[in-house]
């Protein structure tokens, strides 16, 4: 089995950088959204994924595809600025998430 065959391709919509758009214009409502959490990161937890806001997610079992979302939420532009000095994470509640990306794909190109 070859490594191409066992790494996880990215959901389509995640390529289309019309979805980022989509996603900006919904940050603030999902930073203030009453289902949106405040996790809390442990220290060690912190000073381990410092530079790496996507392994700390990836730690703590989200999915990939809302990594970006958690970053802006968390006013980051890039998952290395994480400088592991930030123990609590805003996460928006996933299935919000997933009704933009079903408004993403059902828009007519």
């Amino acid at each position: 089995m070859s490594l191409l065959n066992i790494l996880k391709v990215p959901d389509e919509e995640v390529l289309d950088p019309q979805y980022y758009i989509l996603l900006e214009t919904h940050v603030h409502y999902l930073k203030k959204h009453p289902s949106t959490q405040l996790v809390e990161v442990t220290g060690q937890q912190a000073e381990k994924y410092t530079g790496d806001l996507s392994g700390l997610l990836d730690s703590l079992a989200v999915d990939k595809k809302y990594h970006y979302l958690i970053a802006r939420v968390n006013d980051l532009t890039a998952c290395t600025e994480y400088d592991g000095k930030k123990t609590l994470l805003l996460i928006p509640d996933t299935n919000i998430a997933r009704q933009f990306m079903t408004i993403f794909n059902s828009r007519e190109d």
